[in-house]
């Protein structure tokens, strides 16, 4: 079972994640609400964040810290097929998380995976070259119990997820900047636009406007049927748009009339439910409300 996987990001009006000033204290009190099981970054992230920190905290103990059982910290997640990180010990350090798993590959060097074991590190091997992320999600879920992952990483991580349709929900945090310029990172990166499985499609189920003129959206993933519906349903509103207008022409619209405008579009019970209670609204309901409420005549002159 796959767990629940949202992307949330802080973002410039032209879809930047840096060179502009973000609110971070906004960012992860938003976060928060999710309460998610795991925080996934990715390997690119953690050594950026790690690079204004001070060579002594670096260099700290390897021994392994004592884990409260009962706490709501989440785990952190880290896919590193190569072996990159080397700074597993200063993450422990850090009050954010109450567990540590690294992501890794069948070609990750062995004295990488010894490392992870010397400083009691989780480790799930999902794929060959790379990080199987389908499988390292079922992983996750199985072996450790998560069920929601809050992806905080940038555009190449974020890309390999949409890609593989394994993300349900993008939230991003809107800033009033442009930054422009090819060298900053964008949201999201990994997509090939020229394919028809590139295009990522989503449905807005959110949106508020915070302090600092701040907008956050939040986003559905749609699927492959979520996309069938809605031109069923586009197709279905272009048919009772047509009718409506030949009734406000005062013209008879029998159900009929519905049945062979829906003609040319796939068939399905829920289009003929949804096709009959039109008919029913427009022809019994509609005209008795204007009969109820008539339209005021203009002045006369």
């Amino acid at each position: 079972m796959l767990p629940r996987v949202i992307l949330h990001n802080a973002i410039s009006l032209d879809g930047r994640m840096n060179g502009f000033p973000a609110d971070l204290g906004q960012f992860y009190e938003l976060a928060a609400r999710w309460k998610e099981d795991a925080t996934m970054a990715g390997a690119d992230t953690i050594l950026k964040a790690a690079e204004n920190v001070c060579p002594q905290r670096m260099r700290g103990s390897y021994s392994r810290p004592r884990m409260i059982p009962l706490t709501l910290r989440p785990l952190l997640v880290i896919p590193d097929s190569h072996g990159r990180v080397r700074i597993w010990h200063y993450l422990k350090t850090l009050p954010y998380w109450r567990g540590f798993i690294a992501l890794c590959s069948h070609s990750t060097p062995q004295d990488c995976l010894d490392y992870l074991k010397e400083r009691h590190v989780y480790c799930i091997k999902a794929g060959e070259d790379h990080v199987d992320m389908r499988a390292a999600l079922e992983a996750l879920n199985h072996r450790y119990g998560v069920r929601v992952v809050r992806a905080d990483c940038g555009g190449t991580l974020n890309g390999v997820l949409l890609s593989q349709r394994l993300v349900n929900e993008v939230s991003v945090l809107v800033h009033p900047s442009l930054v422009g310029g090819t060298g900053q990172s964008s949201l999201f990166r990994s997509l090939d636009p020229a394919s028809p499985e590139g295009s990522i499609h989503l449905r807005l189920t959110y949106l508020d406007r915070l302090g600092g003129d701040v907008v956050w959206r939040r986003y559905e993933m749609l699927q492959i049927g979520d996309l069938e519906q809605n031109r069923e349903i586009k197709s279905v509103f272009l048919v009772v748009s047509g009718c409506t207008s030949q009734r406000a022409n005062n013209r008879p619209i029998s159900l009929q009339d519905f049945y062979l405008g829906a003609g040319r579009l796939p068939g399905g019970s829920p289009k003929t439910a949804f096709l009959s209670a039109s008919w029913l609204i427009m022809n019994l309901i509609a005209p008795r409300v204007s009969t109820l409420n008539p339209r005021p005549k203009s002045p006369q002159n």
